[in-house]
């Protein structure tokens, strides 16, 4: 079965737009969060996606 989703992935550009997408869940773990993330391994191959994630999740629960 093939979602919705799955059909707007055009490019890598949207594929990377969807994997940094802040979740509800996302935004209400940097609401909880004190102090500052550290992300080891941000260089692989999933750590560009996950560091964006983790900014963009920042950045809608406001924080900086």
């Amino acid at each position: 079965m093939v979602t919705e989703q799955c059909r707007l992935i055009e490019n890598e550009a949207a594929l990377e737009e969807l994997l940094s997408r802040p979740t509800s869940l996302s935004i209400e773990a940097m609401e909880q969060l004190n102090g500052d993330l550290l992300i080891l391994g941000a260089g692989g191959k999933m750590g560009p996606s996950l560091a964006r994630l983790a900014r963009r999740s920042a950045l809608a629960a406001g924080r900086s």
